[in-house]
């Protein structure tokens, strides 16, 4: 592995973001169009035609980037996640010792945090070698148990794994290790942001609901910084 993959894979994701926003700026530009579009010599029907026609060229055009962007960023983010993973522990099964101490760490140390009332963006940032692997192995079936909504239980689960991952990098034993950790935890969330985009896109109907989308670029952006 290149020992500048973090610095690649910044530069890569940065510039995929930036035709991201570029895409979408140019999309909310032919929105606006479409809305204002005028044409004294047209019916009203026809004008609507023209209106719809306007917007659907536009959204054609504009899902030809981002979904070929969304793609690249989706394999970048493979590819480096199956390179992290040789980078990190894992909890053998077979390993009854690890077992026991991973079992330990959720019983003694995560969940007396959790009833306490801690959150895991408390939590996380300190978390040791044997309590990343046991939240891991626990930390989604509690969840799951302890939330009244799918989607927020799959949002602290998103939360907890880029907690976990960074941990992973934090206590990586060799910088290869840790800048391959957080070069996949970069492409995977670069990505996750494109496959939004890409998604809001193929549905949206008018320039108020490319807020969001703009928003998320830009965070992605400086969290790269």
């Amino acid at each position: 592995m290149n020992t500048n993959i973090l610095e690649t894979t910044k530069n890569t994701t940065t510039s995929a973001l930036e035709q991201l926003d570029t895409t979408l700026s140019a999309f909310n530009d032919e929105l606006h169009r479409y809305v204002t579009f005028q044409d004294n010599t047209l019916t009203a029907d026809a004008l609507q035609d023209a209106r719809e026609s306007i917007r659907d060229q536009a959204r054609t055009a504009a899902l030809e980037q981002t979904s070929r962007i969304a793609g690249e960023l989706a394999d970048l983010s493979t590819t480096l996640s199956t390179e992290a993973d040789t980078h990190r522990p894992h909890l053998d099964p077979d390993n009854v010792p690890e077992l026991t101490r991973t079992t330990d760490a959720w019983q003694n140390n995560i969940l007396p945090q959790l009833h306490a009332g801690r959150t895991w963006g408390d939590i996380l940032p300190h978390i040791t070698r044997d309590e990343a692997l046991a939240i891991e192995r626990f930390a989604p079936a509690w969840v799951r148990a302890n939330t009244k909504m799918p989607s927020e239980a799959e949002s602290q689960l998103n939360e907890i794994n880029y907690g976990v991952w960074q941990r992973h990098a934090d206590i990586a034993t060799t910088t290869e290790g840790r800048d391959t950790i957080n070069a996949a935890t970069i492409s995977d969330e670069a990505a996750s942001t494109a496959a939004s985009i890409n998604s809001t896109i193929a549905t949206v109907r008018d320039s108020s609901a490319l807020s969001a989308a703009r928003i998320s670029i830009i965070n992605a952006l400086a969290n790269l910084t």
